[in-house]
């Protein structure tokens, strides 16, 4: 059996994710004025670590551990926080109340003889530290709890740890400190530390889910499994054995039956146990879940099941078999492969718990597939329900399942199609999980290969190619599918999708959105009105129309599409429903709603109970960013997540840059936003071109508009294809950026006029704020802040937070560069002169400012007036001869 070499390891990595709390414990006990505090949490919360954790600087530190064998002595937990003390006078104390068991003194003649000898002993800070203080004798509680309220002079803090609220009531009103468990994240890192990180993904969930943020339970879990279940993915008996808890009373008859399986039909459970039931229910020690109840706590269960004889298992499950018969087969199967002379098929446990999986009842598949695994060598017969229960897992949104059982799934199978099934779902559940989608593993060439078979399978892998905005290997995947196309769904077909044909025009239109075309958007749109009830298929072409209406910047519809694959009834599949949510919180954030975009990002956590997968940690990123999160640390994203994924890559930048425009760091803005504008260029992504709008505002506020003429060109030549109205109010604000003086104010009026659609309040308000600034550059005061109130209304209606702060903050000057022999012009000539230099003639000058070419004209014609030239050969001529570089724009060639 696997051992943990050094288990140490478990306290050292709980005192770290329990630095927060250590440090806020630490704060109270360091307090001037002596105080009593309670510790509460359940057993296993990491309570003794924590006290462990506790050294204060310049305090004595005394630790009391109390035996649950001596609670029927009475002062026997005196006697042991006594004894813990170094002082000769107070150990003599623990001495003489053990020996006067019987005769002994009353409570508070005991509580007044330790006060009398703590005030007259070492007067220096002490801190005592007492562990399971809810098991001492009854005495002993009685006397701490009325030293805790009289510490005064003692110069002792005292900190007693209880396992729970219930019990810390024993110790009357004193404050208590509540100790939470391990969330996922914390628990995934506990687990990793305790297999040495040589378990995969599935074995540390499984170790999380049986332990539910219980430190103990996942110390005991890693130390019980094997190599080959950590490394091999050998099968895995659950529940998992865990040692009986300390408590004071035995479970119950009904407890132990709920303890046999991790659900129960309610209908099976009978009218004798209704009562028993209810109580349950009502103190939160069982749970109701859709026609189902079962044990709250899994390590409670495990504790009870695993305290039972073998017998009385036994006839549990059996009794258990038969309530289930008539009313949950699956249920019925569990328990039947537990009785004595079972002859379960292994593969009626694994069609069970595929049928478990799909209804979305995820732990009992596992149970029931773990034990399906370790009922019988793999067969051809188990392959395919192993197969089906890794699509059910796929599809609710748990890749490293999937990829457990795709694994089995080959294992058992000989067949060429099924192994390239089990391929496809290998690749999609990496990619899923890591967004990782490499092109020389052995699964997708297999799939590659094989893809003249089942066209199915390319466009699957098509539509992962286009989330990483790889369009080229896309588009690709795509053509070789068009002559394979069948309108019959493939019966290898996995995970479940829309038939070949329709999965093909959906991942064409998306790529026909990224490319400004609409019209395959319009084209099922129409269709889909036509419909009543969306079924599995039409659910996954509401997503991607979703998205693809994103690309268009037609967020109504986008936003329409996306909530009906959250509503849609019956739930979609988890998987679908993360995705869904992630699209909508994306388009929040673009539209500057970025409120209900945090919401969102909460609701996802929620319904996932952890936040793992790299589209998750990138918005939690952006949210961190929204608020201002200095701790976040970028780089370690980057190495995580975004070194393999462009698409990730370029949204992390998009997100930095933007908060450090918001709040006015705007070099930094301009170095990250160009990484972002660099992954414009070489992918094809209408959604990029909003970040180009925010690079040349960052440009402009830096004082470098050469660059900032540079970056506008660019927007505009990839902005051509996509006729929208955002492009349009983009394209004058670009304007209205780089026109100076006054002659700015009448792009600033336009670029606002056409940011009236509800889709562009965001543009508005951003408009108003740049109007703002620079009508402050003119020192127009009250109509600069006439427009920052203006944006100030927007972004409030809006929840963009950052932003609002910004309207508050004045923007820094920048210098304007010098050249002596153009002092006398704006910067509207000088950029004129510049491009003169590079060679470009007045028709390409006025594409490149954004002016007319009469407006060229004339400002040539005073730059003329102004130096003394009268050519265009003349005016380089001087500017040569005087040595001078003023180009504000680079060379060309």
């Amino acid at each position: 059996m696997f051992q943990v070499e050094h288990l140490d390891r478990v306290e050292h990595t709980v005192t770290a994710i329990r630095r927060a709390e250590l440090d806020r414990l630490a704060a109270i006990v360091a307090e001037p004025h002596e105080r009593a505090l309670i510790l509460t949490g359940e057993s296993g919360s990491g309570k003794s670590t924590l006290l462990n954790g506790i050294h204060p600087d310049g305090y004595a530190v005394h630790r009391a551990r109390v035996s649950p064998t001596e609670r029927d002595i009475p002062y026997s937990g005196l006697s042991a926080i006594a004894a813990s003390f170094d002082d000769p006078a107070v150990t003599d104390l623990s001495a003489s109340l053990l020996a006067r068991t019987g005769t002994g003194p009353t409570p508070s003649a005991a509580a007044a003889a330790f006060l009398t000898l703590l005030r007259t002993t070492d007067p220096s800070p002490a801190v005592l530290l007492i562990d399971d203080a809810d098991l001492m004798d009854p005495e002993s509680r009685a006397v701490l709890s009325m030293i805790a309220g009289r510490l005064g002079g003692t110069g002792l803090h005292l900190v007693a740890a209880m396992h729970s609220e219930q019990r810390a009531d024993l110790l009357g009103a004193i404050p208590r400190f509540r100790l939470e468990s391990l969330d996922a994240e914390q628990s995934m890192r506990v687990a990793s530390a305790l297999t040495d990180h040589r378990a995969d993904r599935a074995v540390r969930n499984i170790i999380v889910g049986a332990a539910r943020g219980n430190a103990r339970a996942l110390a005991e879990i890693a130390t019980r499994l094997t190599e080959d279940q950590l490394v091999r993915a050998a099968p895995i008996e659950l529940p998992f054995r865990l040692s009986p808890a300390q408590s004071d009373a035995e479970p119950g008859g009904l407890l132990e039956r709920l303890s046999s399986a991790h659900l129960h039909s309610s209908a099976a459970l009978g009218a004798a146990e209704a009562d028993a039931l209810e109580e349950l229910l009502s103190d939160g020690t069982v749970t109701r879940e859709r026609g189902y109840v079962h044990l709250t706590d899994p390590v409670l269960r495990a504790r009870i099941y695993w305290s039972m004889p073998l017998d009385r298992r036994r006839v549990l499950h059996a009794e258990a078999e038969r309530a289930e018969h008539d009313h949950d087969p699956g249920l019925a199967c569990w328990h039947a492969s537990h009785c004595e002379q079972s002859t379960t098929p292994a593969t009626a446990l694994a069609a069970a718990s595929a049928r478990f999986a799909h209804a979305g009842h995820m732990w009992q598949a596992i149970e029931l597939a773990e034990r399906a695994l370790a009922h019988c060598r793999p067969t051809r017969a188990l392959a395919a329900p192993l197969l089906d229960l890794a699509s059910a897992f796929f599809l609710h949104g748990e890749p490293a399942y999937a990829e457990r059982y795709a694994r089995w799934s080959r294992r058992a199978s000989g067949d060429h199609a099924a192994h390239a099934s089990v391929s496809l779902l290998r690749v999609l559940s990496t990619f899923v999980a890591t967004r990782r989608l490499s092109v020389d593993t052995a699964d997708y060439t297999m799939l590659v290969a094989h893809g003249t078979e089942d066209a199915s399978q390319l466009t699957q892998l098509a539509a992962a190619h286009c989330e990483r905005w790889e369009h080229a290997h896309a588009r690709r995947l795509l053509e070789r599918t068009t002559a394979l196309r069948d309108p019959a769904p493939e019966p290898h077909a996995t995970p479940d999708v829309p038939a070949n044909s329709n999965l093909h025009e959906l991942v064409g239109m998306q790529l026909a959105a990224l490319e400004g075309d609409a019209e395959p958007a319009r084209a099922l749109i129409a269709r889909i009105g036509g419909r009543r009830r969306p079924g599995v298929a039409s659910t996954i072409e509401l997503l991607m129309l979703g998205r693809s209406l994103t690309f268009l910047d037609r967020n109504h519809d986008a936003r329409q599409a996306l909530h009906a694959v959250l509503s849609a009834e019956p739930a979609p599949p988890s998987l679908l429903e993360e995705y869904a949510r992630a699209y909508l919180t994306e388009l929040e954030i673009r539209a500057g709603r970025h409120l209900e975009a945090a919401a969102l990002i909460e609701r996802n956590r929620h319904a996932r109970g952890r936040a793992d997968h790299p589209l998750a940690q990138l918005l939690l990123a952006w949210r961190r960013l929204a608020l201002g999160d200095v701790e976040l640390d970028i780089a370690e994203l980057h190495r995580e997540f975004a070194f393999d994924d462009p698409a990730i890559a370029a949204r992390l930048a998009v997100y930095q840059g933007q908060a450090a425009l918001a709040e006015g760091r705007f070099d930094d803005a301009v170095a990250v936003l160009r990484t972002a504008a660099a992954a414009g260029s070489a992918f094809p992504n209408p959604s990029l071109l909003r970040y180009d709008v925010d690079l040349v505002e960052a440009y402009v506020l830096t004082g470098r508009h050469d660059e900032a003429l540079m970056q506008a060109r660019d927007f505009a030549r990839r902005a051509e294809r996509f006729r929208t109205p955002w492009t349009r109010q983009a394209g004058a604000r670009i304007e209205a950026l780089l026109t100076s003086g006054e002659a700015s104010l009448a792009a600033f009026d336009r670029a606002l006029r056409l940011a009236t659609p509800p889709d562009l309040m965001f543009e508005r308000a951003r408009t108003f704020m740049s109007w703002a600034e620079r009508l402050s550059e003119l020192g127009r005061t009250g109509e600069a802040d006439e427009q920052r109130r203006s944006a100030r209304a927007v972004f409030t209606q809006l929840g963009t937070v950052q932003w609002i702060d910004r309207t508050d903050r004045p923007r820094p000057v920048t210098a304007r560069p010098a050249h002596p022999i153009l002092s006398s012009l704006s910067d509207d000539e000088r950029r004129v002169v510049d491009l003169v230099r590079q060679g470009l003639r007045n028709k390409e000058i006025a594409a490149m400012l954004y002016v007319s070419l009469r407006t060229v004209e004339v400002r040539l014609t005073r730059i003329y007036h102004r130096l003394g030239v009268g050519s265009r050969a003349q005016l380089i001529s001087a500017l040569a001869e005087s040595g001078t570089e003023p180009a504000l724009l680079p060379r060309s060639g």
